[in-house]
């Protein structure tokens, strides 16, 4: 939203996060749709805010189903096992 490679001014970096907050709180589908719904859109747009919007929603779905899968407790413990595993055959590796 606001990138670092270059200069923003603090306007700038204040309503990006404002609008990263937004997105984080309200998922994307819903700041989306609260930006559109503010201004006022020709007929025409109808139709493709309603992809849009659906879209978004798929996007919004998965990553609250991955972070799921990521919190789960038995995926946690399998992650810091595979990561035990490579850093012992790391080791093991470096030490012959």
């Amino acid at each position: 939203m606001a990138p670092k490679e270059q200069y923003t001014s603090q306007q700038e970096t204040s309503l990006a996060v404002a609008l990263g907050l937004l997105v984080f709180n309200n998922d994307i589908k819903d700041t989306v749709s609260k930006l559109l719904s503010a201004m006022d859109l020709p007929v025409c747009f109808v139709e493709i805010v309603t992809t849009v919007l659906r879209e978004l929603e798929m996007i919004d779905s998965k990553r609250i189903r991955e972070s799921d899968f990521k919190t789960d407790p038995c995926t946690k413990n399998r992650r810091k096992k595979l990561k035990r595993d490579k850093c012992k055959k790391q080791d093991a590796f470096q030490h012959q």
